[in-house]
């Protein structure tokens, strides 16, 4: 699946992550959302901030084909929840950022999901079109973010930071069917979140108050993440052998009881090793040991 100012992390952290991702899911009042998510890595060099331009410029000219992932997926969203939904004004950006710890090279990616929040009488409810979960990975962070005058009056699951107008996840986690989820009502009559919930979250510079975000780079950075998790990636070859080496993504994902979105990134990585072959029928996945 990404906003103010940001420092303390970075004077704080002697070692930094590899990577860092924070989504940002602005919620309007209409059930529409603008998604905003940036994807930061710390470069060592001029030398990879170079090779971080070239790759991100690349990566940029080849849009369409996340473009094409995220319609796809809001397409399977309108499809299991019923409500009309388009995704609009779909941009990506980067650039090189100087911070108090050396440079950043950081891809924006910024698109209107509409149709995203149910709306109700009084408020909004949004987390159904999160179909089979989703998982946050280390150094990944999820905040939700709403209007003036509206207050949550339910989350799920347990938020790691609250405040006037966000609720927040942080990675490593996993996510329930349909999570995360929260309710939001309008009525002034709803208290706010005690002040104790306030957000203690701090990450880096002033970059990511646009949003942060990466197609590419995400990707790639989630492969060799999961590669791994050398226990998880034989856990779903092992489900494969005992099905005679050929099942539904979407069965796999059943078997072992995690989200379709961390199946798929193994399968990934099980292609790229040549383990797998996959072959798209209707709207499943076939999975096949090679």
């Amino acid at each position: 699946m990404l906003i103010t100012l940001f420092l303390s992390l970075m004077l704080v952290a002697s070692q930094p992550p590899p990577y860092i991702t924070l989504y940002v899911v602005e919620l309007g009042a209409d059930g529409s959302a603008t998604w905003r998510i940036s994807h930061a890595f710390p470069l060592g060099s001029v030398e990879e901030a170079e090779a971080f331009k070239t790759l991100a410029s690349n990566m940029s000219l080849q849009s369409g084909e996340y473009l094409a992932r995220v319609e796809r997926l809001v397409s399977d969203a309108a499809a299991a929840t019923g409500r009309e939904m388009m995704v609009e004004d779909f941009h990506v950006s980067h650039e090189v950022v100087e911070t108090v710890s050396g440079m950043l090279g950081v891809v924006k990616v910024v698109f209107r999901w509409s149709g995203f929040a149910k709306r109700l009488d009084n408020g909004l409810e949004a987390g159904d079109v999160f179909v089979g979960g989703m998982v946050l990975l280390d150094g990944e962070t999820l905040r939700i973010s709403f209007p003036t005058g509206y207050r949550v009056v339910e989350v799920r699951p347990t938020a790691d930071g609250m405040g006037d107008g966000f609720v927040e996840w942080r990675g490593r986690r996993v996510f329930g069917e349909k999570e995360p989820h929260i309710v939001l009502s309008s009525s002034n009559i709803v208290p706010a979140p005690p002040s104790f919930l306030q957000s203690s979250w701090i990450v880096f510079p002033a970059l990511f108050s646009v949003g942060l975000g990466a197609a590419v780079a995400l990707f790639a950075k989630r492969r060799r993440r999961v590669s791994g998790d050398e226990l998880l990636v034989e856990r779903v070859v092992a489900v494969l052998r005992r099905h005679g080496g050929e099942m539904k993504q979407s069965q796999i994902a059943r078997e072992l009881g995690l989200p379709r979105s961390t199946i798929s990134t193994v399968m990934k990585v099980l292609e790229e090793q040549g383990r797998v072959s996959r072959v798209k029928v209707g709207r499943d996945v076939v999975v096949k040991l090679q």
